[in-house]
């Protein structure tokens, strides 16, 4: 991502996306202001713009089995179920079975 100031303009990858009021302040183009953050680090001489993407981490799905069938009367309360989240996703288990007791039929 290139910023280029022409004047009080400011453009990123040829496209307009603000400017600067004759009072100081910035402007942003009409639908450009996802890039504000990037700009305003821009003006202020930052070399890392605070807009640019986090890494994002994927965990990998590979050896989980499916989730086993629910039954009608239990929905995600089938044992197999919940034996299920809590093995293959424990963070979405302790969230989905908070403050609940199962025992087992």
């Amino acid at each position: 991502m290139n910023i280029i100031q022409a004047e009080n303009n400011y453009f990123l990858d040829g496209e307009k996306i603000g400017f600067t009021r004759p009072d100081g302040s910035l402007q942003m183009a009409p639908g450009m202001k996802t890039h504000r953050d990037t700009l305003k680090a821009f003006i202020a001489g930052d070399s890392t713009p605070a807009a640019e993407e986090p890494e994002v981490v994927v965990k990998s799905k590979k050896g989980i089995p499916p989730c086993p069938p629910q039954t009608l009367a239990a929905g995600d309360k089938t044992p197999e179920v919940i034996d299920w989240y809590f093995k293959y996703h424990p963070e979405q288990a302790a969230i989905r079975y908070a403050n609940r007791k199962f025992t087992k039929p």
